[in-house]
């Protein structure tokens, strides 16, 4: 199976080495698109290849403005109308390995949307040590790992 990455801009930003290490265990396809809201519609396709339902995004995220972008934004105002469009979204606290650990599911998770570096209501970037256990949780759940980064 291959994973892939989105990185648009930001080639030398410090994330990019630790960003490297956390995807280079699987085969790796870098996708550039020229829109975040492209890039998740995009992946949402690619997600139906899985059998499980469930997706998984994480707090103070945000994802674009498109009906399936917005359904996987943290924040209420901007995803609860879409509930409906895009059922089974879990937000999990940005940074915490212990509960993406639970919350990842053999069977149950299709895909897990991360942003290597958020930019939704101040700076906060994802660790190295992060990334890799969400991409361990991933393999192990037969899930795929989305990265969104502008």
């Amino acid at each position: 199976m291959k994973y892939f990455c989105l990185r648009l801009l930001l080639q030398s930003v410090s994330w990019n080495a630790p960003l490297r290490t956390a995807c280079s265990s699987q085969t790796l396809e870098l996708k550039r698109m020229k829109l975040p809201s492209t890039f998740q519609e995009s992946s949402k396709r690619f997600v139906h290849q899985v059998p499980a339902t469930e997706f998984v995004a994480f707090t103070r995220s945000f994802h674009g403005t498109t009906m399936g972008a917005l359904a996987l934004t943290s924040e209420e105002r901007f995803h609860e109308p879409f509930e409906l469009v895009m059922p089974g979204v879990t937000f999990v606290q940005y940074g915490s390995i212990e509960e993406a650990k639970r919350t990842i599911r053999k069977g149950k998770t299709a895909a897990v949307f991360v942003e290597p570096v958020q930019g939704e209501g101040g700076i906060y970037t994802a660790t190295k040590d992060f990334l890799q256990a969400l991409r361990t949780f991933c393999d192990d759940a037969g899930a795929l790992l989305v990265f969104d980064e502008v």
